[in-house]
Order: C-alpha cells, then structure tokens, then sequence
C-alpha cells in the first residue's frame, strides 16, 4: 500500500501579499516556484491544498506554519528516497523535541541532520557491526541471555504463579545492556532496569496523553509562556532528566577504568575511541560533558537541601 511521507519546504516571502511555496516537480524532481496569494481570507485559513495538474503529488499547506508536501506516488517516493536519498535525508527540527528529548545540539542518530548525522549514523553502524550486530557473536550473546532467564525461571520454586514480564524484559535488555554498557543485570538484582523502563513508560504515557505537548509542537513559542510552558515542556523534560541520568550512571560505569588505548568490549569504549579521532564526535562530547556536570549538579543541589533540613530539623 502506499503511503505518506511528509518533507517540510521553506515560506519564501516575496512580498507582503504573496508567498513563494518551493514544491518538487514529479518528472525531474527539481524545486518550482508556486505563488500562492496571502490574503486576509486566506490568512484566517488553517488548511489550504493545491492539485498539481498532470502530476499524482500533491502540495498541501496545512497548520500554519508548517506546511509540507506530501508524495503518494510509489514512483516518486523511489526516486526521491532512494535514487536521490542525499538531496532528501534532511527532517524537520522542532524546538520543543530538540531541547526535551536531544542530549546535545544536533547530537545522535535520532534528532540530528546533516553531515553530523551521517557521520553520527557511520560510526555507530560501523561499532555494531564490528560488535558482531547480525552475525555469529550476535547470536552467542542472545543465546547466553536466553539460558540465564531459563536459569531464572528453574530457580522459582512458585512455578504455579510466575510472572514472565520482568524476566523477559531483563532477558532482552541483558543483550542491549552488554552491546552498549558491556555488562548484564542478574535477575535477582535488577532494579535500576526496573525503574528506568517504570520511568521510560510513564514518560511515555504522559507524553501520547497530553493534548499540551501537541499545541507546543505547532506553536514552540508556547514553551515560553508561564505555567503553560511547564505543561508544554518542562514536565515532559524533568522526566527526560531521570532517563538521563541512568544513561549517565551507565557510561560513568562503563568508562571507569577504561583506557582508550585498550581493546574496546562494547559500544561505549569504542565510541570513546573514535572520538579522539573524528571532530563531530569530539564536538558532541563537549555538549555531554555539559549534560553530566548538569545533572551531578542538580543531585548535588538534592543532597545539600537533604543535609541542610536534616541540620534544622535537629
């Protein structure tokens, strides 16, 4: 079945009356100029579509002020995705994701564009790879995983009454958790796995429910305003801070009493090493370091508000 893909395209203001919406041509796929009258009427308008005469694609605008094209034309979608992937591998950038959810400025796989995406997305396919992602080591580490929950489940002496959602969630990040961090959770012993995925879930829950969160992706301006900036942003970013830091606590561990002269045994060590080899790494690790003294400063600030009302209290 065919589906739609949206490719956000610049407003060019050519006049007070009149915007210049770039659309794609579906033969040469090259940008056109389509004026688009302004007016007042056209202004109060939420949701304005354009037919392309002779063409399948359409350009909509819709939900000032982002507008889109929307391709629904298999052929087009093939050439413009695969045939020209490097024109069209850019994505909207939207202020209240970027700072909620993004450890760094255009950092990572996810919510970066660009050459530092590319090279972000080299090097990490590069590591997993050489981490044996699809291959025969791959393979060993899900066995491995899969024979300690089997372990676990032998070692429950109520087998009437088992509850099989933690095993098999710790069975399955016990396989992540070695790829990246390089170590495993025994199932007796992991409730910092526990309260990550407890608060991964609530985050997640209260981010598909907020009818806020879907007003601030419209209108970003609205994270500015009081009250209804913290439903907007900062909530969903005061939970992102508790993800954050058990991310932070992990690569700590990992990189303790690593050298990065030594052979790497996951996917943090080895990201440590090519960055004193690639600058967009090096430049991401700056923004890192930021995040970490920022969330050892808050603990900090936690832990003297904890002794000084302790003090009073006395």
């Amino acid at each position: 079945s065919f589906f739609l893909l949206r490719l956000h395209f610049s407003y060019i203001r050519s006049s007070a009356t009149t915007n210049t919406l770039r659309v794609i041509r579906k033969d040469q796929l090259h940008c056109r100029s389509l004026a688009i009258s302004s007016s007042s009427t056209s202004r109060s308008s939420t949701e304005r579509s354009i037919a392309w005469e002779g063409s399948k694609m359409e350009c909509t605008h819709c939900s000032r002020p982002f507008p889109y094209v929307q391709i629904t034309d298999y052929e087009i979608i093939k050439e413009a995705f695969v045939e020209k992937g490097d024109d069209f591998v850019g994505r909207p950038t939207n202020k209240v994701l970027v700072e909620a959810f993004s450890f760094a400025p255009n950092a990572g796989v996810v919510n970066s564009n660009g050459d530092n995406w590319r090279e972000q997305r080299r090097v990490a396919i590069s590591i997993l790879r050489d981490f044996g992602m699809g291959k025969n080591l791959m393979e060993e580490q899900v066995r491995s995983s899969i024979a300690e929950y089997l372990e676990h489940l032998s070692s429950i002496e109520d087998k009437e009454n088992v509850d099989m959602c933690w095993p098999v969630q710790v069975m399955v990040a016990n396989i992540i958790n070695e790829a990246l961090f390089g170590y495993r959770y025994r199932h007796c012993e992991c409730e910092p796995l526990m309260k990550y995925v407890e608060d991964f879930n609530s985050f997640l829950e209260n981010l598909v429910d907020s009818k806020w969160m879907l007003l601030g992706l419209g209108f970003p301006f609205l994270s500015e305003l009081p009250i209804i900036g913290w439903h907007v942003f900062g909530k969903f970013k005061a939970s992102m801070r508790k993800i954050n830091e058990y991310i932070v606590e992990n690569v700590e561990r990992a990189l303790k009493d690593y050298n990065v002269e030594d052979e790497p045994t996951c996917f943090v060590h080895a990201y440590k090493q090519r960055m004193a080899q690639n600058a967009f790494l090096e430049y991401v690790s700056s923004f890192y370091q930021k995040i970490i003294n920022n969330v050892r400063s808050i603990e900090n600030y936690k832990a003297n508000n904890v002794v000084q009302e302790t003090t009073t209290t006395t």
